[in-house]
């Protein structure tokens, strides 16, 4: 048995119970360490990311010292596993070297030269000083000057709903 149809006996299982099945990194919005809580979720229907590389852009806002912050994100479909959502990732989309705002590519031939890009992999590019990250191993900076990867929204996923509920909290320092 497939791990995809495995995956979607689970969800099926867990749906006829009434408990959906949920995906936040690994943990529930709240529960895990190391994310901050969104003010508000932003949510969206599980049809929007149908196919490889399908991208949804959202905006979300996080309560700081500072005051109130709005964060740029996306969520992308990395994979080609149809019925689960353990190919869907969440990124906050401002760069973690000078606060950018990254672009995603799916053409990246361009970039080999200056990341450790693999062929025909899309990937994030930050347009200003060209720190490159990889969607695929979590939103690693794999090329220019970054310090790290992109930060990671926390989501969850019930049976037709995806819903951004937090950001990791390291994005305070960035922000500040």
């Amino acid at each position: 048995m497939t791990l995809s149809r495995r995956r979607a006996i689970l969800a099926s299982a867990l749906a006829f119970f009434g408990l959906g099945h949920k995906s936040v990194r690994g943990a529930t919005s709240g529960a895990h360490t190391g994310f901050l809580d969104l003010n508000n979720a932003v949510s969206f229907p599980t049809s929007v990311l149908n196919e490889r590389w399908d991208i949804v852009t959202f905006e979300a806002t996080l309560s700081t010292p500072k005051g109130d912050k709005r964060l740029q994100g996306a969520l992308l479909k990395t994979g080609d596993d149809v019925e689960g959502i353990g190919d869907v990732r969440a990124f906050c989309t401002i760069c973690p070297h000078e606060i950018c705002h990254v672009e995603f590519f799916q053409e990246t031939e361009r970039f080999r030269a200056i990341s450790d890009a693999v062929s025909g992999q899309p990937l994030f590019v930050c347009p200003c000083h060209f720190s490159v990250f990889d969607p695929i191993a979590e939103g690693e900076a794999i090329g220019g000057p970054a310090p790290r990867g992109l930060y990671a929204f926390a989501f969850e996923v019930t049976d037709n709903e995806i819903r951004v509920t937090g950001i990791e909290a390291g994005v305070l320092e960035l922000l500040s």
